[in-house]
């Protein structure tokens, strides 16, 4: 990168315009832009002006201290992802990264990761915020999106932070503002995951593949999902979904699922649930026993197991990489789930329902 490109970027990503920047230095706004189209570059004896108005040291100008700065911000985020949010530790993570943030303020990276921790904290952990709190929270993460994408720069992609502030203004209310945002994404044959791998040959474009198909698996998934909860289903219909979504899991994965066993098993709660609201008693013990199961075997599953079938060959199973909402145990939110929805009034004098529990309170208390 060259210094008059440095000088773009770093003027961008403060939200400074070409005028202010040459006005600070007693310069034309023309002269600015022949440095920034690398015509000319600016004297030497202009950098520690450039430095002082930037806030930055000339290394960074010259870019010396490009290569360590993202080494080390590699290293926060690796270090984040693997003590934190593998762990559902959320608020561990935020107290982390908005320390990080102090000491790189201009890194878009540190704050995607933050945005990241914040909204599955107020928004996905489960955990009891009121709305009052939620809404003030979202407010806050949007303005931090907002920053993080005047931050980013040639280097950075911005859509997490376009893609959290769709989820945050609809959640809002503004819905007209998330549809602009959403509308100017790219649709799904134009995005990296599609295109990238057809750039690739032999055994890297296999992998490239084999990873876009389990990523469609889940977000398909994942859209089945919220057709459910987006029309009122009778709860035969809704088996019928929920069945049809585990049937889709275990069609991709050729039924071994591996790190995907969290979708069956966050599939097999709201099925126990469906069940139960149709009568059907003892299918609805079947699944919460299922879901046991699917718990107990992803705590089982080896960091270096590959899945089975051909066309997934070149996928190793990547449970390190798995992100957590919050700190629960699959067995602690299967309690939440049957306190939540009256299983236990339902099936106070059901047998199989206690021997059920007890194998839960069992798991919870080892």
């Amino acid at each position: 990168m060259t210094i008059g490109s440095r000088i773009k970027q770093i003027r961008q990503e403060q939200n400074i315009t070409q005028e202010q920047l040459a006005d600070s230095l007693g310069i034309t706004s023309k002269a600015v832009s022949q440095w920034e189209c690398d015509r000319t570059a600016p004297d030497i004896s202009q950098l520690p002006a450039l430095a002082r108005f930037f806030n930055v040291t000339t290394d960074i100008l010259l870019g010396v201290d490009i290569t360590r700065k993202k080494e080390e911000i590699d290293t926060i985020l690796e270090y984040n992802r693997e003590h934190f949010t593998s762990k559902g530790m959320n608020q561990q993570s935020i107290d982390y990264l908005s320390g990080k943030l102090n000491e790189y303020p201009n890194s878009p990276e540190i704050m995607d990761a933050l945005a990241a921790s914040l909204y599955s904290l107020y928004f996905q952990s489960g955990e009891l915020f009121d709305e009052h709190e939620k809404r003030k929270e979202a407010e806050e993460i949007i303005e931090l999106c907002q920053k993080g994408i005047r931050f980013s720069g040639q280097d950075f992609n911005p859509c997490y932070f376009k893609q959290l502030l769709v989820y945050l203004y609809t959640y809002l209310g503004n819905r007209t503002k998330a549809q602009e945002i959403a509308s100017s994404l790219p649709h799904i044959p134009t995005t990296c995951d599609m295109l990238y791998p057809r750039t690739l040959e032999g055994k890297e474009a296999l992998r490239a593949w084999q990873a876009l198909l389990l990523n469609l698996m889940w977000a398909t998934s994942n859209v089945i999902s919220r057709i459910r909860k987006c029309w009122n289903y009778s709860p035969d219909q809704q088996i019928d979904i929920l069945h049809f979504n585990e049937k889709l899991v275990r069609l991709v994965t050729d039924d071994e699922p591996l790190h995907y066993l969290d979708l069956l098993f966050c599939n097999a709660l709201p099925l126990s649930k469906a069940h139960m609201n149709a009568g059907n008693d003892d299918m609805a013990h079947e699944e919460i026993e299922k879901a046991i199961v699917y718990a107990e075997s992803y705590d089982k599953i080896s960091y270096d197991s590959r899945y089975k079938p051909c066309w997934l060959s070149e996928i190793d199973n990547g449970k390190t990489y798995s992100i957590k909402h919050n700190e629960k145990s699959y067995y602690e939110t299967l309690m939440d789930h049957l306190t939540a929805n009256q299983y236990f009034e339902r099936y106070q004098d059901s047998e199989r329902f206690s021997q059920i529990v007890a194998a839960i309170r069992k798991h919870i208390e080892a």
